[in-house]
């Protein structure tokens, strides 16, 4: 190869792929994708030594880029992370969708679409959706996801709220018909790194609602394309869905902003350029550095 390319940093292929390009001479380029409030994801040692011994960074955000920059986790970084295919994203008629779930024609749906993990926040959103349907009868929460045992929990205890229905792990055409179908994508979740599904709810043209974290302030434009709640605030998350509720011409507005963000942004034929560009760089300046040398050491 000319190049090694380790995308995600805190899995365990990292380290060695780290190891054996090191070994051979090769260039190695990483994408971390750092959830800057879970240590975990970034600050262990091999994590740290891996991201100093890549030629450059891919950083999801511009706030993922201040951070490996201000925490000198890496000397070089480039932001490239993520892109959509839009011809994977066709059109569906929304009440057509609806059906698919049982869910009336002219409810406001709330879809969170996410692993159902304590941090991406389906409580608040369970919570949200009992304070709607207290203010009006036709609010509903389709929660898509693979289940764990914190949802399972939830489920034992709020199973039989009117107006929730539950997925689990959902195939490509569930995924689609649900976004789809919902009024506006919710997912205040405390941990991300970029929030894809945010994306691809402007896909649909939907505006979205995340957690008001440097990830996602960098990919959400507040009162633009979507809402950034502050989670120790949780009247705001419910304050926000009624207002899209009684003004849906706020979330078609924010909808086609976010589309149109989408569009010039973060196609994977744009994102796929950047990389390419690095790709390309990297390896010349590598073979211009080190013509005639040998493989390098471990450190």
């Amino acid at each position: 190869y000319d190049l090694v390319h380790i995308n995600m940093v805190h899995y365990a292929h990292a380290l060695p792929t780290c190891v054996a390009a090191r070994m051979r001479g090769i260039p190695l380029v990483t994408t971390p994708h750092i959830h800057t409030s879970q240590p975990e994801t970034y600050d262990v040692g091999y994590m740290r030594w891996v991201l100093s011994n890549s030629a450059v960074v891919f950083a999801d955000t511009a706030a993922e880029k201040r951070f490996l920059t201000q925490h000198k986790l890496s000397h070089s970084v480039v932001i490239g992370g993520n892109g959509l295919r839009l011809e994977r994203f066709p059109g569906i008629d929304g009440k057509s969708a609806r059906a698919q779930f049982g869910i009336p024609s002219e409810a406001f749906v709330i879809l969170f679409l996410g692993r159902k993990v304590e941090y991406k926040g389906i409580l608040s959103c369970l919570n949200a959706l009992v304070a709607l349907r207290q203010q009006q009868g036709d609010a509903y929460l389709l929660a898509i996801g693979p289940e764990t045992d914190y949802s399972r929990r939830l489920w034992s205890l709020y199973g039989k709220v009117e107006g929730l229905i539950v997925r689990d792990a959902a195939s490509d055409k569930e995924r689609l018909d649900a976004l789809a179908a919902c009024e506006v994508l919710a997912l205040p979740s405390v941990g991300e790194a970029f929030g894809i599904v945010f994306m691809e709810a402007w896909a649909y043209r939907k505006p979205v609602l995340g957690a008001h974290i440097d990830a996602i302030a960098s990919l959400v434009d507040h009162t633009s394309d979507g809402y950034l709640v502050d989670m120790q605030q949780p009247g705001q998350l419910v304050h926000y869905l009624a207002q899209l509720s009684a003004n849906p011409e706020i979330g078609r507005a924010m909808g086609a902003r976010g589309y149109a963000k989408l569009t010039g942004r973060y196609t994977l034929e744009k994102i796929a350029d950047i990389v390419e560009g690095t790709y390309a760089r990297v390896i010349r300046r590598h073979n211009t550095t080190t013509r005639g040398s040998p493989p390098c050491a471990l450190a």
